[in-house]
C-alpha cells in the first residue's frame, strides 16, 4: 500500500508546480519518499507507520512554510562547531581564563566533537549533570552544589547562544525541568574572638597583614592583592573592579 501526498509548492527545482510525497510499505517497516526543495530525492525507513507518518507529516509542513533547509542545517552542524564558535565569542570573558575554559574542555570530552547537536538530547545534558557530580574538579576536590551549577549553567548558555546563532532550533534544556540544584547560601556564624586570634597568629608574617585585611574589611584575596594607596581615601577603600563588576566603598579606621 502506498499513501500519496501532494502540496503546491512554488521555489521547487523543474518546473512542476506540484510537491509528491509517499509512504510505502518496505518489507517489516515503512519508507517516506520525497524530493527536497533543492531537487535531491529523500528516501528513509521506519519500523512504525505512525513514526513514517508523523516524520513525513513535519517535513511536509518545513517545506510548504519555507523553513525546510534552515531545519537541515541543524543536521550538519556539530557540537565542535559550536564549541569553537562560543569560544570565539567569550575568550575575552572575565569568567572564561578562570572557570569557563574548563568546562568547554570537559564538555568536549565528554558529548565529542563530532555529535550533531540535534542529537544531543535532555537526557543526555541531565546524565551529564549526574556525571560531574561524581567527579571531582580540576583542583582534585569535590564538586558543590555550586560547582555543578555553574558548569551546567555554562552548557545552558551554549545552547541558548546555539539557538539564536541559528545553529539549532531548540535547546535540549527546554525539555524539562530546570537542572540547577537549590544551594543553601545562608551564611552559618563569624568567627570568634579566639578563632581570630588562633588565626592569626598561625599565619606567616607575610600573610598575617593580608588576612587581617579581609577580617576586617571583607574584600576577597584578588581586591586584597590589587589594592592600591590611591584607592585609599577619606576613610574609605574605593573598589572599581569587582567580581560583580559594580564599584564599591569600604569604610575603615585611619590611624
Amino acid at each position: 500500500m502506498v499513501s500519496l501526498i501532494i502540496l503546491p509548492v512554488d521555489k521547487l527545482k523543474g518546473k512542476a508546480r506540484g510537491f509528491m510525497a509517499t509512504i510505502r510499505k518496505r518489507g517489516k517497516g515503512y519508507q517516506i519518499d520525497y524530493f527536497d526543495p533543492t531537487g535531491k530525492r529523500v528516501r528513509r525507513s521506519f519500523k512504525k507507520k505512525k513514526d513514517a507518518e508523523a516524520e513525513l507529516g513535519n517535513r511536509v509542513s518545513l517545506i510548504a512554510e519555507g523553513r525546510y533547509l534552515d531545519v537541515k542545517k541543524e543536521y550538519k552542524t556539530t557540537f565542535g562547531n559550536l564549541l569553537s564558535k562560543y569560544q570565539e565569542n567569550y575568550k575575552n570573558q572575565k569568567s572564561f581564563k578562570t572557570a569557563k575554559r574548563f568546562f568547554l574542555t570537559n564538555f568536549r570530552d565528554y558529548f565529542g566533537e563530532k555529535t550533531l547537536l540535534i542529537n544531543i538530547r535532555y537526557y543526555d545534558v541531565e546524565t551529564y549533570k549526574n556525571y560531574i557530580k561524581e567527579h571531582l574538579t580540576q583542583h582534585g576536590t569535590i564538586r558543590t552544589d555550586a560547582s555543578v551549577n555553574r558548569e551546567m549553567s555554562c552548557l545552558r548558555h551554549m545552547f541558548k547562544k546555539a539557538v539564536e546563532w541559528n545553529m539549532v532550533e531548540k535547546s535540549p534544556f527546554d525539555k524539562g525541568k530546570s537542572l540547577i540544584i537549590k544551594e543553601n547560601n545562608k551564611r552559618m556564624r563569624f568567627l570568634s574572638d579566639e578563632e581570630i586570634t588562633k588565626l592569626l597568629e598561625a599565619c606567616p608574617s607575610f600573610l598575617r597583614r593580608i588576612v587581617s585585611c579581609a577580617l576586617h574589611t571583607g574584600m576577597r584575596k584578588s581586591e586584597i592583592l590589587g589594592l592600591k594607596w590611591e584607592q585609599i581615601r577619606n576613610g574609605f577603600i574605593y573598589l572599581d573592579k569587582t567580581k560583580t563588576n559594580e564599584a564599591r566603598q569600604i569604610p575603615i579606621m585611619m590611624n
